[in-house]
């Protein structure tokens, strides 16, 4: 009789060849859109404007000076100021109210 091998081992290893190239192209995928994004974000950092430690550090001491107490923004209230409310009272104060509601109408009836 005439040797006949089963296709199965040459299915098996096309599968694993198959399987391997597929991991292969995840992994540069992967590395890829890393590095893309890597990129992006450099190029988004030069051409946007914003702060960075660099302008931090040449604007001097002023700018890293402490907040007052209870002051969350970027700048402290001015002391100055007569007259203004505290921050801790414009907290404390309850939101304005909503207009009230226009009266409904009666229903319209038809003459009898």
């Amino acid at each position: 009789m005439a040797d006949r091998r089963s296709p199965l081992p040459d299915r098996a290893a096309a599968r694993d060849a198959g399987l391997r190239r597929v991991r292969w192209a995840n992994r540069a995928l992967a590395v890829g859109a890393v590095a893309l994004a890597i990129a992006f974000s450099a190029v988004a950092a030069t051409a946007l404007p914003g702060s960075s430690r660099a302008s931090r550090v040449a604007r001097g001491p002023i700018a890293e000076a402490p907040r007052a107490a209870g002051v969350r923004g970027p700048m402290a209230p001015d002391p100055s100021a007569q007259g203004s409310t505290p921050p801790d009272a414009q907290a404390a104060a309850p939101p304005p109210q909503a207009p009230a509601a226009p009266p409904v109408p009666p229903p319209v009836t038809a003459p009898s």
